[in-house]
């Protein structure tokens, strides 16, 4: 479902700025704030995916978002994981000071190759 909003070009720049302070795009923070009963149970997103890292993967063990979420990975929905994909590095390229991008990895997802970024906690 889409939903149109209006904003003012002060009003676009304020969310942009609030948005990139914590390593959302707009879309994701604005999901954030309407803080929905459904959006809390999403696991496929930023917040989730950091927290799942800094919890239960080994520190300075490679992963990517595939390895990480392991057999939940299968139940994302198409272009959902690609969302996923560009917002984690986002967050860590500009937020996340605990991780590091590495090299891509090549893996196989429903029987097909895909290049997917590689992280590591530092901390």
């Amino acid at each position: 479902m889409y939903f149109k909003l209006l904003l003012t070009e002060e009003e676009n720049m304020e969310l942009e700025e609030k948005a990139k302070e914590i390593g959302l795009d707009k879309t994701a923070y604005i999901k954030k704030c309407l803080k929905l009963e459904a959006s809390g149970k999403n696991i496929f997103t930023v917040e989730y995916a950091a927290n799942l890292a800094r919890t239960k993967w080994p520190k300075g063990v490679p992963f990517t978002l595939c390895e990480l979420y392991g057999d939940d990975w299968g139940k994302i929905q198409n272009g959902v994981a690609g969302v996923l994909g560009r917002n984690f590095y986002k967050f860590v390229k500009t937020t996340a000071t605990d991780f590091v991008i590495l090299e891509k990895k090549e893996v196989i997802i429903a029987g097909q190759k895909r290049m997917q970024n590689q992280y590591v906690i530092n901390k």
